[in-house]
Formats: structure tokens, C-alpha cells, sequence
């Protein structure tokens, strides 16, 4: 199914989300202190999803994930910039989303399986993503496959200051057994 298809249709008309097969047997976990990271190759191309754990001040676990592509075919050389700077801000913005990798789909559903197996390992109070309204068509289908797969609920308020959520910004509480 082409993840355009995919994205077009109701979560509900879709007959099982496991039609996304999950995939976890390539990943690899990096850890330190705040941060774990998880890795995985499709193809040539070479992607991290990571997992920043923060506490907020009602001693609640939260946790913020990202996910980059790490040798994106539209990354940039050192070599043609004049400073380390503005390379790096470069590299950085390359490597955000799968655009031009010819794999979206595969992308999406092991970055998936990547975020619930941190919090099937660390099970923390919130989960948090961000991303840009030009993808907000499969960021709502990530907050369903999240809600329903891997118990967390959509919330409205930034638990942090109990704020609105800004366009973009994604919150979960997990759900209380």
C-alpha cells in the first residue's frame, strides 16, 4: 500500500494496522545518560530515532522522540560551505524526514516499531513529537497507531506549563492500567 493511499484513508476503514508489519529485528540501541537511540538501515540508507527522557516537576517521566535520516541523499559536503556553522545547520536540516529515500512507508513503520518498543521497555507517563504541518496527514495517523497500539492518549495541554499545544506539537499520557 503507497503511503499516500495510506494516509488518505480513515483509520477506521483500514482493515488491521498490523498491516504495517512492524519491524524491529534490524534495529540497534545506542544509551546515554538521557538519551537512547535506536538505529536502523533500509537499503543504503541509514536512519535514529532517538528518545530524550526528561522529569518534570510533578516527578512524572516524559520523553520527546525524533527521528532523522543520517546519510540522506540530499545531505551536504563540508567542502562547500566556508564554515563548520553553517554545515552543520545544513546536515542537520537534511536530515530531517524520509523525503527522497523511496521508502516512506518501510520508514514509517519501523520508526513505529522503534517507539513502541522504548515504551514498551520504559514505559514513561508522556510521549512528545513535533513536526512540520506539510506531513500532518501521516503525524495523525501516528497519533491513532499510537492511541490504539501502544496504549497512550491524546492530550490537548502541554503537560509542562498546561498550555495549548502549538500547530505541530504532539502530547500522549499513557493510559492507566
Amino acid at each position: 500500500m503507497k503511503l499516500k493511499n495510506l494516509l488518505e484513508q480513515v483509520l477506521d476503514q483500514l482493515s488491521r494496522l498490523d498491516e504495517l508489519e512492524i519491524d524491529t529485528s534490524n534495529i540497534e540501541l545506542y544509551e546515554n545518560p538521557n538519551t537512547k537511540s535506536i538505529f536502523f538501515d533500509i537499503g543504503k540508507f541509514k536512519y535514529r530515532v532517538d528518545f530524550t527522557k526528561s522529569m518534570l516537576k510533578n516527578g512524572k517521566s516524559m520523553v520527546e522522540f525524533k527521528f532523522l535520516l543520517t546519510n540522506g541523499p540530499n545531505q551536504p559536503k563540508l567542502s562547500d560551505f566556508h564554515d563548520e556553522t553553517s554545515y552543520w545547520t545544513a546536515l542537520r536540516r537534511s536530515q530531517v524526514g524520509i523525503s527522497g529515500t523511496g521508502s516512506p512507508i518501510n520508514v514509517f513503520k519501523h520508526v513505529l516499531g522503534a517507539v513502541k518498543k522504548y515504551t514498551s521497555d520504559e514505559m514513561p507517563d508522556y510521549l512528545t513529537f513535533s513536526g512540520d504541518d506539510e506531513h500532518e496527514k501521516i503525524y495523525r495517523f501516528a497519533d491513532q497507531y499510537i492511541k490504539k497500539y501502544i496504549g497512550y492518549t491524546l492530550i490537548e495541554k502541554n503537560p509542562i506549563d498546561d498550555s495549548d499545544l502549538s500547530i505541530g506539537e504532539h502530547w500522549f499520557q499513557r493510559k492507566k492500567c
